[in-house]
């Protein structure tokens, strides 16, 4: 959306860009690069994680806080809890 290359891109993120090429093909993402990628592309935790804009503030204030106080090492689990919350709420939202 923004013109930028990949490289532009991981340079704005600061994330190598190699690691950047993995992210975008499927491999799981830190908190420290999905912060800096958000960051770096100026749009919430859910709309960079999902592609879709976000549910509500609660659930970006809920991603906010999670990154002060939750481990690198747990966040691929809260990752996982945190998809099915959204998309329960989007279940939810449509009927």
């Amino acid at each position: 959306m923004r013109g930028w290359n990949q490289r532009e891109a991981s340079q704005r993120a600061g994330i190598q860009s190699d690691r950047l090429s993995r992210i975008e093909r499927g491999a799981e993402p830190g908190i420290d690069e999905v912060s800096a990628l958000s960051r770096a592309f100026g749009m919430g935790f859910e709309e960079l994680l999902y592609g879709a804009a976000r549910a509500g503030d609660e659930l970006d204030l809920l991603a906010r806080e999670m990154l002060s106080v939750v481990p690198p090492e747990d966040f691929r689990a809260i990752l996982r809890i945190f998809r099915a919350l959204v998309t329960g709420y989007r279940v939810q939202a449509a009927s």
